[in-house]
């Protein structure tokens, strides 16, 4: 059985990962999460006209559910990525940063994490 070992100064803590969620598995997870957290995101373009203007608040409500779910998949995601694969402190920030930003997950998938499918502890 993996584990991952999260260290917190002299703390650390042992999870234990499923047999089948190796790092090239959690990784493409990690992708396919990017891409739906991102179109979430883009999907309340739609949903916040609804709510305000035509009074429908309901598309928006779940859009939100959907989003929040994704938004915390793909940091937990992201942050497991980062320490497993040891990615640099920098590249790793970029990645959260991108979460925040309208494009910006696809933007990350595209330029970066396309290219690391081949060896992703390159980052």
């Amino acid at each position: 059985m993996k584990f991952l070992i999260i260290h917190f100064g002299s703390e650390s803590f042992t999870l234990p990962l499923p047999p089948y969620l190796d790092s090239m598995t959690l990784f493409k997870l990690f992708r396919n999460i990017a891409i739906l957290e991102g179109i979430s995101y883009l999907l309340f373009g739609i949903t916040m006209p609804l709510k305000y203007f035509y009074e429908i608040p309901e598309p928006n409500f779940w859009v939100g559910m959907i989003h929040g779910f994704l938004f915390i998949a793909y940091c937990l995601l992201g942050l497991t990525c980062a320490i497993q694969l040891k990615w640099k402190f920098l590249f790793s920030l970029g990645v959260f940063i991108a979460s925040l930003l309208p494009f910006g997950t696809f933007y990350l998938e595209a330029k970066y994490l396309k290219k690391m499918k081949a060896d992703p502890a390159s980052n």
